[in-house]
C-alpha cells in the first residue's frame, strides 16, 4: 500500500468517527427547520472556525517540532496514547450520564457563530479524534499541497453534522424531517436512544483505534 493510501486508511475512519455528533447535528437541523438557513451557515463557521487552527497547529507541530522519523512515530503514538485514553474516560462518563439524560440541542438564542463555536470547542468525542487525525497528517509529511487538501478533507468530514442538514433540506427534505422528529411527549424517555448511543460508541470504538494505534500494532508509519 502506497504511504498516501496508507495515510488516508488511518485518519479517514478518525474523521468519520469525530463526525459522529448528534447534538452537532440537531443544533443544525433545527435552525434549517425553522427556515434560519443563515444561522445553520453561521453554526456550521463557528464548528470550522475552531476546528481549522487546532487542525494546522497538530499537524504543523508534530511535523516540525521532531526532526527524525522516529522522533515523529514515537511523539504520534504518545498523542494518540494519551488521547485514546480520554475518550475512553469520556465515553465511561457518557455511559454514567445516561442515567440522567439531559435535553439536548434545539438552537439558540445567542449568534450562530459564537454557538457553533461553543459546541464544537466543548465537543470532548469530537475534538481528540479530529486531533489525532490531524497529527498523523504532520507525522507523515506530506509535501504541502497535499496535507493542506488532508487538513480540508478531514475537517470536512468532521463538521457533515453541521452541513448535513443544509444539503438535506435541498435534497430530501422529508428525511429531514424524519432524522428529528421526537417521540411524544407522554411516552417515557428511554435511557438508551440513537443520540445517546453514537457519542457512547464513537468514544469506546475511537479510544480504542488510537491505542493500538499507539501500541504499534496499525498505523500508516509501519
Amino acid at each position: 500500500m502506497s504511504p498516501l493510501l496508507a495515510l488516508l486508511a488511518t485518519v479517514v475512519p478518525l474523521s468519520l468517527l469525530a463526525a459522529a455528533s448528534p447534538v452537532i447535528f440537531l443544533n443544525s437541523a433545527t435552525f434549517v427547520l425553522r427556515g434560519q438557513r443563515s444561522s445553520a451557515w453561521g453554526y456550521l463557521t463557528g464548528n470550522t472556525l475552531v476546528l481549522l487552527p487546532i487542525g494546522i497547529a497538530a499537524a504543523g507541530l508534530l511535523g516540525a517540532a521532531t526532526a527524525t522519523q522516529l522522533d515523529r512515530d514515537i511523539a504520534s503514538r504518545t498523542v494518540d496514547a494519551v488521547l485514546g485514553l480520554v475518550l475512553l474516560g469520556y465515553g465511561a462518563w457518557l455511559v454514567r450520564r445516561a442515567e440522567h439524560p439531559a435535553p439536548t440541542g434545539g438552537g439558540s438564542r445567542r449568534g450562530s457563530v459564537p454557538f457553533g463555536l461553543l459546541v464544537m470547542a466543548t465537543n470532548f468525542t469530537t475534538l481528540p479524534l479530529y486531533i489525532s487525525a490531524a497529527q498523523h497528517v504532520g507525522n507523515a509529511r506530506p509535501p504541502l499541497w497535499a496535507a493542506t487538501l488532508l487538513i480540508a478533507g478531514i475537517t470536512v468530514v468532521t463538521v457533515t453534522p453541521a452541513w448535513l442538514p443544509l444539503a438535506l433540506t435541498r435534497v430530501a427534505p422529508t428525511l429531514l424531517n424524519r432524522f428529528t422528529r421526537t417521540p411524544p411527549e407522554s411516552q417515557t424517555p428511554r435511557r438508551w436512544t440513537v443520540g445517546t448511543l453514537i457519542p457512547i460508541a464513537a468514544c469506546l470504538l475511537g479510544g480504542a483505534i488510537l491505542l493500538i494505534h499507539a501500541a504499534g500494532f496499525v498505523g500508516h508509519q509501519l
